[in-house]
């Protein structure tokens, strides 16, 4: 065999291989008369080219392609040896095989760890009491009121009060080139609102009806327009007022609901279910979450570190992405701290997946279409679609369809474990604890990181490019059990606590996801869709 194959640690390995000269230009030679059957060199027939002609006129690019082709057989030759390979680096090759000489390269490979799970079965896992109270039903009524209040317009008043739908023309006073055509007709705020430009609240509150105003408008805050000036003013022209009217809570109300009820009785039973079960998905991924902290715990191994370090790296362009579709800023970004933070979810996500499927391999659990139906429903939920539409969406990629395959696998092994479970109740988490806990974490870790770190050894020069094995679990798709905690919205004493306006607009909308709520719009908008869900202040 022209090449060895070295253990660098329990994971990795590097292969060298030496190709002979002899088996690099019997190589070149077939492609050379194969590539004369298909091409016409002047004064000669297809396939009768002499072969130094066709070395003249070809033999660089065929050189190339023949260089190509025997570094893709030989590693496929090598990785084949073993069926857990997961990770393939680029190839550096250092001998091109011309004049004489060999055809030399090397490369390294990771293999994915071999598990032999222990204690998986039978483990004590705590889970909140699932209860619905009844201010709980109430606040749930008092949203569907909000959600249903018609305007009608304002008697026996004149001028604008805290609550008042205000209804205006606006547009920029300043003679300035880039408010020019900032303008627009029938805006509409609320009165006291939060979401509502403090300039404009200030300057719409205690106007007439039917009056012009002028309002300063800070533009360091959260403004569309870049300009030169930190404020400047708006002429608000009041079109219309009205007050917001709820409706009464009877039979018809809950008719009108769209909840498919008769009667205020039967909106309530209603809600107390959709309530219950909310709960109970909350509960079950607390539940998920410790099982899944004490599986690790008992079971530690090594991950394959090219490996890690290459989700680390995509786990940092994704989020880099998302965050600029959000519109973040970037100014004093602690890079080094966000780095630490994906490296320890990407870390935690790998050892969850090695070690439910190892779980699932040793369990013998196979993927059946009902598996896959409970993950569409489930992540559906999570996305805010339905699982027909979410279906689909995984279905219009191949990628996608074997990342689903290993997401359902792993979901029902986590289920698998957690019926087998002895369940233990415990108190719903505190949002705030849970933060402080989680800050004091990562600040040990950091600490400890920066102590005890030993120096790295100097590895062999390699490309920076990496190809990755076609493994069903190097997908990006995580098992929910390897997600952070997640916080339950019922918890009304922490709820109270939160100071959701200090929070970012990332933080809030990674709170909705944790509370089942959607993570669209702007700050303000899930700012008020956190505190109708009674979560915060």
């Amino acid at each position: 065999m022209p090449y060895q194959v070295q253990e660098t640690d329990s994971l990795s390995r590097f292969a060298n291989v030496n190709i002979p000269n002899d088996e690099f230009e019997k190589t070149v030679v077939k492609e050379l008369r194969k590539l004369s059957k298909r091409v016409k060199v002047r004064g000669f027939r297809k396939g009768k080219t002499p072969l130094n002609v066709m070395r003249k006129q070809y033999g660089g690019a065929i050189q190339q392609d023949v260089v190509e082709g025997l570094v893709r057989k030989y590693i496929d030759e090598i990785v084949k040896q073993s069926d857990n390979v997961i990770f393939i680096d680029q190839p550096n090759v250092t001998s091109f095989g011309v004049a004489g000489t060999e055809l030399v390269f090397d490369f390294a490979f990771e293999l994915r760890p071999e598990l032999d799970p222990i204690g998986y079965l039978g483990m004590e896992v705590g889970k909140p009491k699932i209860e619905v109270s009844q201010d709980e039903i109430e606040k749930q009524i008092e949203m569907l009121r909000e959600q249903m209040a018609v305007l009608e317009p304002i008697e026996k008043r004149t001028k604008i009060e805290d609550g008042d739908v205000v209804t205006f023309d606006f547009k920029a006073v300043q003679d300035d080139e880039a408010l020019k055509e900032f303008n627009g007709k029938d805006a509409q705020v609320v009165i006291g609102d939060e979401r509502t430009s403090k300039g404009i609240n200030k300057a719409l509150k205690g106007a007439k009806f039917d009056s012009t105003v002028i309002a300063n408008i800070d533009a360091t805050e959260d403004f569309p327009v870049e300009i030169d000036a930190e404020s400047f003013e708006l002429e608000l022209k009041i079109n219309a007022v009205k007050k917001r009217v709820l409706p009464k809570v009877d039979d018809d109300f809950a008719v009108e609901t769209g909840a498919d009820v008769k009667t205020v009785a039967e909106l309530k039973t209603k809600i107390e279910e959709s309530l219950e079960e909310q709960k109970e998905h909350s509960a079950s991924h607390i539940a998920q979450d410790d099982l899944m902290d004490k599986l690790l715990g008992q079971n530690e191994f090594d991950l394959p570190p090219k490996f890690l370090e290459q989700q680390v790296s995509s786990g940092i362009q994704n989020k880099f992405q998302q965050m600029q579709k959000q519109g973040q800023s970037f100014a004093d970004f602690d890079f080094e701290a966000f780095q630490e933070e994906v490296r320890e979810e990407s870390a935690e996500r790998l050892r969850a997946e090695f070690l439910l499927l190892a779980i699932a391999d040793k369990e013998k659990l196979k993927l059946e279409n009902e598996d896959i139906q409970k993950y569409y429903t489930h992540q559906a939920r999570h996305a805010g679609v339905t699982p027909q539409q979410f279906a689909q969406y995984i279905q219009q990629d191949p990628n996608r369809q074997q990342g689903m395959a290993v997401s359902a696998l792993l979901e029902k092994t986590l289920n698998h474990l957690l019926a087998e479970a002895t369940l233990k109740e415990v108190k719903w988490p505190d949002p705030e604890e849970e933060a402080a806990k989680k800050a004091k974490k990562k600040a040990a870790k950091k600490k400890a990181a920066k102590k005890a770190a030993p120096a790295k050894k100097a590895a062999p020069k390699k490309a920076a490019a990496k190809k990755e094995a076609p493994k069903a679990s190097t997908k990006k798709a995580a098992p929910k059990a390897a997600a952070k905690k997640s916080s339950p919205k019922k918890a009304a004493k922490a709820k109270s606590k939160v100071d959701l306006d200090a929070m970012k607009a990332t933080d809030l909308k990674d709170l909705c996801k944790e509370n089942d709520l959607k993570t669209s719009g702007k700050k303000a908008d899930l700012i008020e869709r956190l505190k109708e869900a009674g979560i915060g202040k």
